[in-house]
């Protein structure tokens, strides 16, 4: 499957993938969750009927029309086409499938579709910093107005600059996984005009990660709190959102990094 359009009877979504990855396109231009939308490919895919309409399939569609969902899905350049529907009277536990023409009315377990019913937050990417860790060569922390630098030269890390203080590198490893494992809670605004208002615009927390040529490579801001969570932002896209309050007092300090 290179993209794929899903339209459900309040909501509709365009994915395509571009180097391997997907992409939400519509309603707006943002990351997808990878296993999500391979989750939902693996369920379209599996999906088999039990039993099997032949007959008088055009008036019944007709009754049952419109779809609750209409999949539209390209691989290599042909479309393929799968309409759901719900049949009339509310047969309990069951769902029509419909493709071409020639082809009878798919009865499936009404179960197996919910393997398909998605919103906006469950498709896009929470994650909310894509990095490779082995492209990051330096990180620098704002915390509690405090601000230090951890570099890495050949195979150590050092702070501030001061080559007498090594960073043991499994609390480097320790950084990086938790800032893999950061995820927007929820998202609150994908157009944001102002960033004080999230006191975003100058945050007191943020951190920037940067390769051996000192070119960023991610940088997540924090901004004010609320209720129990706080607004973030990274710099790969313009979405504001809420990560848990506890993700940054994760965040060491030097303290905690040195023993000092």
């Amino acid at each position: 499957v290179d993209e794929f359009r899903l339209t459900y009877k309040d909501r509709s979504f365009f994915l395509i993938k571009e180097s391997d990855k997907w992409s939400i396109k519509k309603p707006f231009e943002t990351g997808a969750d990878q296993a999500d939308v391979a989750a939902l490919l693996s369920t379209l895919s599996s999906l088999s009927a039990h039993d099997f309409i032949d007959e008088e399939k055009e008036d019944l569609i007709k009754k049952i029309s419109p779809p609750i969902l209409k999949a539209v899905l390209k691989i290599q350049g042909e479309e393929k086409v799968v309409s759901f529907y719900l049949p009339t009277g509310r047969k309990k536990g069951i769902m029509y499938a419909v493709t071409v023409n020639e082809d009878p009315i798919y009865i499936i377990d009404e179960s197996l579709f919910k393997g398909l019913d998605r919103d906006l937050f469950r498709l896009r990417e929470k994650q909310a910093l894509d990095i490779k860790e082995e492209s990051v060569a330096g990180i620098e922390i704002r915390k509690n107005n405090e601000f230090f630098r951890l570099v890495k030269e050949k195979d150590n890390w050092i702070i501030n600059g001061k080559p007498e203080q090594m960073i043991d590198s499994l609390k480097i490893a320790g950084i990086l996984n938790l800032l893999k494992e950061i995820r927007a809670e929820r998202f609150v605004d994908d157009a944001p005009t102002d960033l004080l208002r999230y006191g975003l615009s100058k945050p007191q927390s943020m951190i920037n990660l940067f390769d051996n040529d000192n070119k960023p490579v991610g940088i997540l801001l924090f901004g004010m709190e609320k209720g129990g969570m706080i607004y973030a932002k990274n710099d790969k896209a313009r979405s504001i959102f809420l990560v848990k309050k506890e993700v940054l007092g994760s965040i060491p300090d030097t303290k905690e990094l040195t023993g000092n």
